[in-house]
């Protein structure tokens, strides 16, 4: 029996229905939200940059288009807010600037946290940061206080912000560093705001909802601010139909705002939707309304006027040209009726919700054409052009003239047709940027008159349902991801690591040793090319100096074996070596010396090895490293010079192409130079870590150093401990030479030949350590550069050589598979490997729904369920019939009633007959042809030679069997049927209207089901979960009732599971991906919930506390971190701690780290934190915090021990 509601909401909980212990969580975002909902184009980076910034509601990202339209991500800052909305301040120098600011552009965001925020972007910290902000409303979401819409004056002299509706805030620029903002005024004031309110149908005041806003620039002769600024508003009255076009003033000496005229003929036409002002016109805006655009010339704010109308219902022909020259004359063309039915498809438009993917007419075209987004031409500053899309997926170009005669507006033929698109940029070079909705954006190129794609930009929004698979600890994680709405819903994988091409598939390596001159059997300690045509072996023994043949290489010697010459040392071993352009280095130990070795050409083809210095050591190295040779390369710009300036030489007089790095078991870092009068050295670094407890760290002694070059040159030092640090070289002035120290800090080096070790006055310089970073346990890698590979990689992993080609950097790393219509749910199938995904929204007939296999390696559909006609899929998931698996399936016929399918799965022989597909139609399994080219089988002229016979994790699959559907069981219920959900490895619950049951199947028969309970709740029921015992049930109202199910009866409780009474917390060690939540949104975005321990929280609680506040780290946008983050959460529960603001500390130096953890906490959370450093750790440490179980924990940062939190890397570094 059930239990009901009423009896069940009166029982009062005990003491055992809460949780002994609360949980902890961090999380960790593994996909930042792809959905773009601004666009913008500026100069962010520096004067000359062209960016482009992408605004993601909750990040913004900086992003350029290469010259072979490629789009590039230079950073994804994350906001700790929500953006609502993003504009440029154009860069003006009759402002007064910073000097760090200068010719730089600035960004504008308007957020939840209530205030206008100005950002920069810093080049050295690689991100935004803010300027200044300026308080607008409380935090939150508030419709009648400013922070919904921006816009930006053209010159950058004036600011406005609205709310939905009723107000506005107009604000002067001053561009005085933090003072950027010199005025404000509110309109209507506060006390004008009841009053206004009040009068609300009176035609001047600004009641109602602000659709769309622009300034509406002014003579150029006049000085920036020796005009009221006008402001354009298209204005929503509450209980109209159409929408008005107000022109307000600024009257900066009065400190008025008033609205100065109204266009009439906004009112009789079709609704207007968007002001949009021409670039460099001094005057003139579009209109765009459903159905025509507008060219406005509004030169006299007082007496807007129309000068030509282009009619879009009709493009590219149909044109009419019209005059306004008084207010009082009306558009004729366009009867009432016909204005209703725009107005209302308008007005529903606006209220229809684009994430509502359920909506019935969203597919639906509407009978008038309206411009959707739009971009205007960079930089053209004679005859405007716009690129706009309109709402049918047409691309058209207008272009006004300024003739003889007047203005005249010309418009394109169709450039191109494709999805409407949200977001318009035209860049430099031809490029537009469009950005849609819910699907792949792109990037189109304008040639000859037409708009040709490009490429594409990534979008996988919305995500419907994911399904994770877990390969247990083999490194191979990936979601399979339902992205995208019909028609541009796609099967998604989303894998961790660089996006890479192999080209190992189909090419051989063969072994030309022999034809070298190499010693095959003895062990290489390294090898490379000295100069051209010689090639340098070395073993522990002999320093081997080779000629290749022909045989080998195509510029080798014409002789039939190679010739060889050799070096050895005198009764030492030699234990590391490097090969450089015409200088060789090895070092020995036990004792310890260093040679650098020369080559000299005594004969034709006959060459000698000899040493130019020898040195002994105090310290025995562990790596040597030679940079490859410097090479002169073409520059982008006009900074070549100072480029080559700062690479040709570290310091003054030392030659970058005679230095080498070794690293020491001191531990240390050295480089050092050598030339023929001895050898310097240049700078060292001493290594010495500890943990927060002042604990000095083992395996700091380095295996890899790399001298390498950026914006300047570093250090790379990789330890045995599987940590990365970065050195760089002391600040230097003008006036001020390198840090002098004592070689007695350094690894001294004990010579043994004369004026071999050169020791100058300024030098050694002491490397600084900037960045301590863990990467894990590295392995041998190289670089390759050919005509087939320019870059190539060539690496030793897993006791294979792999040779892999760098491409171009995708924003978002994952494969996409399109398929037909909506995917809204999918599973992983273990035993056949494949992936089962519900399908809607199909063109296929009077079928619109299916269930279908599909092979994740090539995305094909192999074979296919499909629905009744009218009869949509909602839910699906596999239970468990005995031994077998079974496919529980529920569909929504009517709002009234649905039907709940029993499929099985068959693994049956293929009849290799073509593509083949099952009917749904009760009592029905026969197979009949497809005629809609879906795979069956392996086909192997329809798959690719990549995809046939394979799975994921690379076991060949069985080409002659096929897995098919079987229909067992199905019956139909009333209400609506939403819901099915696995519980208890031998039943699975299923709703229908407010009533769910618990079903089985007697006997194992998969072709009965029986309903062996039910339970009722107040509202549709909407999503079935469990875990263990208990079940969530979600109803229509956002409400979650939980219960359980005693073998004939429900009991209903509060949220918490017994199997949590029993000590089984969340804790560290966790087991792939039990007890970690993965969450995906509709946004794009997927993120991890880690569960911690409580001593891990606390320590992380303490830094993010800190973070929260510093300057550095705090939240760009002005919110209040606790105050985000707490926002509707229950009293009491444990904020879930935030990766994206604790990754933060890893970016900064160690100096600016230890400023942040000496700093005092935030009073909200003193009483909880404890310090973080003891005082007797140095400067340069509090890079680790170690967890009670040993686990190490970058704060969320990228893990890759071999341990529980395995997974966390593997997500991240995608």
């Amino acid at each position: 029996m059930a239990v009901s509601e009423e009896e069940c909401s009166s029982a009062k909980p005990g003491p055992s229905s809460y949780p002994s212990t609360k949980p902890y969580y961090l999380s960790k975002c593994v996909l930042r939200g792809s959905a773009v909902l601004q666009v913008l184009y500026a100069h962010i980076r520096s004067p000359s940059s062209n960016d482009v910034v992408f605004g993601k509601e909750t990040s913004i990202e900086l992003v350029f288009i290469g010259e072979d339209g490629i789009v590039q991500s230079v950073c994804d800052q994350p906001v700790f807010g929500i953006i609502k909305d993003l504009a440029i301040l154009p860069w003006n120098a009759k402002l007064t600037w910073d000097p760090q600011m200068w010719g730089k552009d600035l960004l504008i965001a308007l957020s939840d946290s209530g205030k206008l925020s100005f950002l920069t972007f810093c080049n050295e910290m690689h991100r935004f940061f803010p300027v200044t902000h300026v308080q607008l409303s409380s935090p939150g979401n508030t419709r009648d206080l400013p922070g919904r819409m921006l816009a930006v004056d053209s010159s950058g002299c004036f600011v406005a912000a609205s709310a939905y509706e009723d107000r506005l805030a107009l604000f002067s620029v001053s561009g005085i560093g933090s003072d950027i903002i010199d005025e404000r005024i509110m309109y209507p004031s506060e006390s004008e705001g009841t009053a206004s309110i009040s009068t609300s149908n009176h035609r001047s005041t600004l009641s109602g909802t602000i659709w769309s806003m622009c300034f509406i620039s002014q003579d150029s002769r006049q000085a920036n601010k020796e005009h009221n600024p006008i402001l354009a508003v298209v204005l929503n009255r509450r209980g109209k139909l159409h929408n008005d076009l107000l022109l307000l003033e600024w009257n900066i000496k009065a400190c008025t705002i008033s609205v100065i005229s109204q266009f009439v003929e906004a009112e009789a036409g079709p609704l207007a939707h968007n002001i949009v002002e021409v670039p460099n016109s001094h005057g003139l805006a579009f209109l765009f309304r459903a159905g025509d655009a507008l060219l406005m010339d509004l030169r006299d704010a007082c007496n807007p006027c129309c000068v030509y109308r282009t009619n879009l219902n009709f493009l590219p022909n149909a044109m009419e040209e019209q005059t306004y020259v008084e207010d009082s004359c009306k558009l004729q063309d366009v009867d009432d009726e016909r204005f209703n039915a725009a107005a209302c498809a308008l007005l529903e438009l606006r209220d229809y919700d684009p994430m509502c993917i359920d909506n019935d007419n969203a597919g639906t075209n509407p009978s008038y054409k309206y411009v959707c987004s739009w971009s205007w031409e960079p930089e053209n500053n004679k005859d405007p052009r716009m690129i706009l899309s309109v709402n049918t997926g047409e691309f058209f170009m207008i272009e006004i003239l300024y003739e003889s005669d007047g203005l005249k507006v010309s418009i394109s033929e169709c450039l191109y047709k494709g999805l409407p698109c949200k977001e318009l940029l035209w860049v430099k070079g031809g490029y537009i940027a469009a950005l849609i909705e819910m699907g792949d954006g792109m990037v189109l190129k304008l040639e000859d008159g037409r708009l040709c794609y490009a490429n594409p930009i990534q979008n996988i929004t919305p995500i419907l349902d994911m399904a994770v698979l877990d390969y247990h600890d083999e490194k191979h994680d990936q979601v399979f991801a339902c992205s995208g709405v019909a028609p541009e819903g796609s099967l998604r994988i989303i894998r961790s690591g660089i996006s890479t091409r192999i080209l190992s598939v189909g090419l051989s390596f063969t072994d030309v040793t022999d034809s070298v001159g190499f010693q095959p059997n003895v062990c290489t300690l390294a090898c490379g090319l000295f100069s051209d045509g010689l090639l340098v072996q070395i073993h522990k023994s002999t320093v081997m100096l080779c000629l290749p043949t022909k045989g080998a290489h195509a510029e080798g010697i014409s002789m039939s074996s190679p010739i060889c010459t050799s070096w050895s040392p005198d009764n030492v071993t030699i234990n590391l070596g490097a090969v450089g352009h015409n200088f060789i280095v090895v070092s020995t130990s036990n004792p310890c010396f260093l040679f650098i070795l020369g080559v000299r050409l005594l004969s034709a083809y006959h060459y000698e090895i000899y040493e130019l210095h020898h040195l002994g050591l105090q310290n025995e190295l562990s790596c040597i490293s030679i940079p490859r040779q410097k090479t002169e390369q073409k520059q982008p710009n006009s900074s070549s010079s100072a480029n080559n300036r700062s690479t040709s030489s570290l310091v003054s007089g030392v030659d970058i192409n005679k230095t080498f790095v070794i690293g020491t078991h001191k531990p240390s870092v050295e480089v050092l130079s050598c030339a023929p009068d001895g050898v310097t050295v240049v700078a060292c670094g001493t290594i010495s870590l500890t943990d927060t407890m002042g604990t000095t760290l083992s395996g700091c002694v380095p295996e890899a150093v790399q001298l390498v070059f950026v914006d300047k040159y570093y250090v790379l030092a990789g330890l045995r401990n599987g940590m990365l640090l970065r050195f760089e070289w002391p600040t230097r002035s003008s006036s001020l030479p390198l840090t002098v120290v004592n070689t007695a800090c350094s690894t001294n080096l004990v010579n043994s030949v004369p004026n071999a070790f050169d020791r100058r006055n300024d030098l050694p310089s002491v490397l600084q350590l900037i960045a301590i970073r863990r990467i894990g346990p590295s392995t041998h890698v190289t670089p390759v550069c050919s005509v087939e590979f320019p870059k190539g990689i060539l690496f030793v992993a897993e006791n294979s050589l792999h040779l892999v080609e760098m491409v171009h950097s995708k924003r978002l790393n994952a494969q996409k598979f399109p398929l037909e219509g909506t995917l809204r749910k999918i599973l992983y199938h273990n035993e056949s490997r494949m992936l089962l995904v519900l399908r809607t929204e199909l063109n296929y007939g009077t079928c619109s729904s299916d269930i279908c296999f599909v092979d994740p390696t090539s995305g094909s559909v192999l074979s296919s369920f499909r629905l009744e006609p009218g009869e949509t899929g909602k839910s699906m998931e596999i239970v468990r019939v005995g031994s077998e698996q079974a496919l529980g399936t529920v569909t929504l016929t009517t709002f009234a009633r649905g039907r709940l399918l029993v499929l099985c799965l068959d693994h049956v022989q293929n009849s290799d007959s073509g593509s083949m597909t099952l009917c749904s139609k009760a009592g029905s399994s026969s197979l009949r042809t497809s005629p809609f080219h879906e795979i069956v089988a392996y086909a192997p002229e329809q798959l690719s030679g990549s995809s046939l016979g394979s799975s994921p994790d690379g076991i060949k699959l069985d080409e002659n069997k096929v897995w098919q559907f079987r229909l067992a069981y199905t019956n139909t219920w009333q209400g609506m049927v939403l819901a099915i959900c696995p519980y208890l490895d031998r039943y699975f619950l299923a709703s229908a209207g407010n009533t769910f049951y618990v079903c089985g199947f007697p006997n194992d028969n998969p072709q009965r089901v029986r309903k062996f309970a039910q339970g009722r709740t107040r509202f549709l029921v909407t999503s079935l979960t469990v875990h263990f015992t208990r079940i969530a049930v979600g109803d229509c109202r956002d409400g979650v009732l939980f219960y359980s199910y005693h073998e004939g009866s429900y009991s209903y409780r509060l949220p918490a599971d017994d199997a949590l009474q029993g000590g089984n917390r969340p804790k560290t060690n966790i087991d792939s991906l039990q007890n970690t939540i993965i969450a995906s949104t509709l946004l794009g975005s997927m993120m991890i919930f880690i569960p911690l321990s409580r001593e891990e929280y606390e320590l992380l609680e303490a830094v993010q506390a800190r973070l929260a506040v510093h300057h550095l780290t705090a939240p760009i946008l002005g919110n209040d971190n606790n105050e985000f983050r707490s926002r509707e959460n229950p009293v009491g529960a444990p904020k879930i701690l935030d990766n994206d603001m604790l990754t933060q500390f890893l970016e900064l130096t160690s100096m600016q780290q230890q400023v942040i953890l000496s700093t005092e906490p935030p009073e909200m959370v003193k009483s909880s934190l404890k310090s973080l450093l003891p005082p007797h750790v140095p400067v340069n440490q509090g890079k680790l915090l170690w967890s009670p179980s040993n686990a190490v924990m970058e704060f969320g940062s990228e893990l890759h021990r071999h341990d529980s939190r395995a997974l966390i890397a593997v997500f991240s570094e995608g």
